[in-house]
């Protein structure tokens, strides 16, 4: 299966784009939790990491309420970062000001 990952990574991803704005609230559970499986299974590839700030836009504006779905991915992407980096990752948080990802 880890080899359909990034083909499938490739026609879902600019789906899954479209879908984290307020325009795909009624698949916005089912994109998180794809989300969630290319974070776990798949490499995390630049073009995953270009949804996170679409997620943070996502959750400042409406998408508190998905945060428990949200959580999954994110928890997935750091563990998986720091395996397959030599790096960690670190992320600060400001309320109301944003996020910081920084690699250390």
């Amino acid at each position: 299966m880890k080899h359909l990952l990034p083909v499938l990574e490739e026609i879902i991803l600019p789906i899954m784009a479209k879908c984290i704005s307020s325009d795909g609230q009624d698949v916005l559970e089912d994109v998180l939790e794809l989300l969630a499986y290319f974070t776990y299974f798949g490499e995390l590839s630049p073009r995953l990491w270009s949804l996170w700030p679409q997620l943070h836009a996502l959750v400042m504006d409406f998408g508190i309420d998905y945060w428990e779905n949200i959580l999954i991915p994110l928890d997935n992407s750091i563990s998986r970062w720091e395996t397959q980096h030599e790096t960690s990752l670190s992320i600060t948080c400001w309320p109301g000001a944003g996020v910081r990802v920084q690699l250390q």
